[in-house]
């Protein structure tokens, strides 16, 4: 039940923010993935796809009188496979595929079934391999989510000894400051010097507060970041990501 809860609320997420689709008889693979023109409700969802960074490299369509199927077969590689990204990428291509006007007979598919692999040389060798699996027929209301758990257990044991994106972030950070000859814990603390003086300034100029005032110590919180940056010659990039560093790590 909590399954088939989770399910729905990961469709809904991707409906929410609404994808729009070509409805032309000639779709490829390739098309499934052309980034179109965001609408602000599609950000977020953009963004987290962005992020997961899948592939499709194969989209099979086939038709009978009776019968419209899309099969999709996509490559989703990183060290980390949650159930919750899996989902959320076949959800993803899912939507993409249901609408799609590819057909002689029929309007759209009757039958998807998406596959997800780790690696393209899997996908391409060995398909019983797959990692998980989307699956909608006529009959079905929702479509059905099937996960290979011995290969994903096998990944999961893969990976135990690679590094995790937030580890190498913050590796990262740490070596390109160590080149500026200050360390990420220092930065933020400078970044942190000036917050409650550029505060008693703008109480100063304007002590009635109101947006004046909030206007005035955000313009003073940035020139006194970008006179930070340029007095170590540090990208502003690196403020967000020190900030981030800072509040995790340093005391």
């Amino acid at each position: 039940m909590k399954k088939i809860l989770l399910c729905v609320s990961i469709l809904f997420l991707v409906l929410s923010v609404g994808c729009k689709t070509d409805n032309k008889k000639n779709e490829t693979a390739e098309e499934l993935t052309i980034a179109e023109e965001l609408s602000p409700g599609e950000i977020e969802f953009r963004e987290q796809k962005k992020r997961l960074n899948y592939q499709i490299v194969e989209n099979i369509k086939s038709e009978t009188p009776v019968k419209a199927q899309i099969k999709v077969t996509a490559v989703f590689e990183d060290s980390i496979h949650s159930k919750g990204d899996l989902d959320f990428i076949l959800l993803d291509i899912y939507i993409r595929s249901k609408s799609l006007d590819v057909f002689e007979n029929h309007k759209k598919a009757t039958v998807i079934v998406i596959y997800l692999f780790e690696s393209i040389e899997t996908a391409e060798t060995n398909k019983e391999k797959w990692i998980a699996m989307l699956q909608k027929g006529p009959q079905d209301e929702n479509p059905k989510f099937s996960y290979n758990e011995s290969r994903l257990n096998a990944l999961q044991d893969a990976g135990d000894n690679i590094k995790s994106r937030d580890e190498i972030a913050k590796e990262r950070l740490e070596i390109y400051l160590s080149s500026k000859n200050i360390s990420p814990c220092q930065l933020y603390e400078e970044f942190g010097s000036y917050e409650i003086d550029n505060i008693h300034k703008a109480d100063a100029k304007y002590p009635d507060y109101g947006l004046k005032h909030g206007d005035y110590v955000s313009e003073l919180n940035k020139e006194s970041k970008d006179r930070i940056l340029r007095k170590h010659s540090i990208d502003d990039s690196i403020y967000i990501k020190t900030v981030v560093y800072g509040t995790f790590y340093c005391k």
